[in-house]
């Protein structure tokens, strides 16, 4: 893109990340037939550590419908959670222990926005499996992601309509002191050409 600003690698924030990815993919958007832009629902998710920085953040942006959301983080050096999208169900039931369409269900009951929205918390806060500690083993963190996401592909196999989630998983690490790590990754080319040899397979 013209004039966009590399970002360097001794001094960069994860918002400096995110902003560069918005750019890019706004870009491609706006390119887009209104038509595609109307239909078109997108997440894009970034995470990891600034430089210089001791915690982690996880910022996000979307496409949905033809509205453009501005980059807003998610998660900040405080926080530890749980992060999902896509088709969220599965999660949302198993962690939280609602379903996704419960605060439609009590609007529909009578209840206004304030009420129903209070009461989805109380919901989920009487409910929520405390499956998450920030001081668990990276290995616990792992297997985590793989069983959230192997459940959500297992659940959507059962609904009716096209498998929306399944095939190999891909899973990686973004820790303080070792950077990016490949744990799993599906190879669609001979391993000296994917250009990656610190990983697990």
């Amino acid at each position: 893109m013209s004039g966009e600003t590399p970002i360097s690698s001794e001094n960069y924030t994860i918002e400096n990340v995110i902003n560069y990815c918005y750019d890019v993919f706004l870009e491609k958007f706006n390119a887009l037939d209104p038509g595609i832009q109307a239909s078109t629902t997108f997440e894009f998710f970034v995470g990891g550590f600034s430089h210089d920085n001791g915690g982690n953040e996880v910022w996000k942006f979307a496409f949905s419908k033809g509205q453009v959301l501005p980059p807003a983080c998610i998660s900040s050096v405080d926080q530890c959670g749980i992060i999902w999208a896509g088709q969220p169900e599965a999660c949302v039931r198993l962690v939280l222990g609602i379903s996704s369409q419960t605060i439609n269900v009590l609007k529909n009951a009578g209840l206004d926005d304030a009420q129903a929205s209070q009461l989805v918390q109380n919901l989920i806060q009487a409910s929520e499996a405390p499956l998450l500690e920030p001081s668990m083993p990276v290995i616990d963190a792992i297997r985590l992601g793989e069983f959230l996401a192997q459940t959500t592909a297992s659940f959507v196999k059962f609904l009716p309509g096209a498998d929306t989630v399944g095939g190999d998983l891909d899973v990686a690490t973004v820790t303080k002191y070792e950077g990016f790590r490949w744990i799993k990754r599906k190879h669609f080319y001979p391993n000296h050409l994917n250009g990656v040899t610190d990983h697990a397979s």
